[in-house]
């Protein structure tokens, strides 16, 4: 049998940066990161996720001014982390695994705000929702659940970072709003009228 990694309680990326800018931020983010408590870190993590869910949706979503409104607004349709990750799913901007991760990460997150005391990462509900992550992300390694929380963690951060460009990309290909052959110029109109008719 394989023996498994032990996975480190300290926050880390686990792929390389690209380049010295990127090199530059992952050290901030993780200097911010170590620089927190437990609870602390827990909060700036997937607050941090959440940013980057409303970068993913705000690329993708043709009108600007609107989806502003909605993802930023304190009643918002899409003013929560989980109603953002659900569309982020919903349109295909997310793999399973991220979505099912994020709604962990959510929930831990959650449960680390509400309770400013006596929560630690040996928690049962902090436990049961670490034992939520999917599997896949632990083949071949093995740690505590603040360790598992880091490595889930950081593989969302990693993944979602990139994502927005994914997302501008499809939004090039959208309409910035619905319009029928009413709502085009009556030349384009017997145009496309005419196309029509020949098929």
């Amino acid at each position: 049998m394989a023996t498994k990694v032990q996975w480190s309680e300290s926050f880390a990326f686990s792929s390389a940066p690209k380049d010295a800018e990127e090199r530059a931020w992952q050290a901030r983010f993780i200097n911010e990161v170590e620089g927190e408590s437990a609870r602390g870190a827990v909060l700036t993590i997937v607050s941090f996720i959440d940013e980057l869910l409303i970068d993913i949706l705000n690329s993708y979503f043709p009108n600007k001014s609107h989806s502003e409104r909605l993802l930023c607004e304190l009643d918002g349709c899409l003013s929560t982390i989980m109603h953002r990750a659900n569309i982020a799913f919903a349109l295909s901007l997310l793999r399973e695994r991220e979505f099912k991760a994020i709604k962990a990460l959510a929930r831990i997150r959650n449960e680390f705000a509400h309770k400013w005391d006596g929560t630690s990462f040996d928690n049962k509900v902090i436990s049961k929702f670490v034992n939520s992550f999917p599997a896949e992300y632990f083949e071949g390694i093995e740690g505590s659940n603040r360790a598992k929380f880091n490595c889930v963690a950081s593989d969302t951060v990693q993944q979602l970072l990139a994502r927005s460009s994914y997302a501008e990309d499809i939004c090039h290909y959208l309409p910035k709003e619905y319009k029928d052959i009413f709502d085009r110029p009556i030349e384009e109109r017997r145009r496309l009228l005419e196309a029509r008719r020949k098929k």
